[in-house]
C-alpha cells in the first residue's frame, strides 16, 4: 500500500514540475548570425540552434555594454 502512495506521489510532482515550466526547455535568443543577426526564423540565433514554437517559453538578455 505504501509503495502505491509513493508511486503515485511520484507521478504527481512529475506532473506538476511540468505543468509549472520547470522541466520545460528554456529557448534563448543569442542573435548575431552573419547576414542575419535578428531573424526570429534563423535557427542559429536561438541557443538550441531550432526555431522555438508558438508554445515555447523564451528568454531575452538584455546586455548593457
Amino acid at each position: 500500500m505504501n509503495t502505491t502512495y509513493r508511486v503515485m506521489g511520484t507521478i504527481i510532482i512529475i506532473f506538476a514540475l511540468f505543468s509549472c515550466g520547470y522541466l520545460n526547455t528554456q529557448w534563448v535568443w543569442i542573435g548575431g548570425t552573419p547576414g542575419r543577426p535578428s531573424d526570429w526564423m534563423e535557427p542559429s540565433n536561438w541557443n538550441l540552434n531550432r526555431v522555438p514554437d508558438e508554445g515555447s517559453s523564451v528568454l531575452f538578455i538584455r546586455l548593457i555594454n
